[in-house]
């Protein structure tokens, strides 16, 4: 079964620059978020922290799933594939579930 995410909060970083259709990134963990303590960050070589797993119904696409969801399902890290883009919107394929 293929497991799929929105990538938000992408507008605090570098916008859509650092993704493209079919490139590779890596969700972390991030256990030091003061806000969220399922926060997944999403990095990209060459650029670092890129934005974050989508992690409500309000800020994730219809069909994906929220950072709570597969927070239980990996350690400490996984790749994921861009499958999709269109204006702000991205979505991942996790790989490594």
């Amino acid at each position: 079964m293929n497991t799929y995410i929105t990538i938000s909060g992408i507008k605090y970083c570098f916008g859509t620059l650092p993704f493209d259709v079919k490139e590779k990134v890596i969700l972390k963990k991030d256990r030091k978020n003061e806000y969220d303590e399922w926060a997944i960050a999403i990095y990209k070589e060459g650029f670092g922290k890129v934005g974050y797993v989508a992690s409500n119904d309000a800020s994730k696409i219809k069909g994906t799933e929220s950072a709570v969801s597969i927070y239980p399902l990996f350690r400490d890290e996984c790749e994921a594939e861009i499958v999709f883009m269109k204006n702000d919107f991205i979505i991942a394929k996790v790989e490594s579930l």
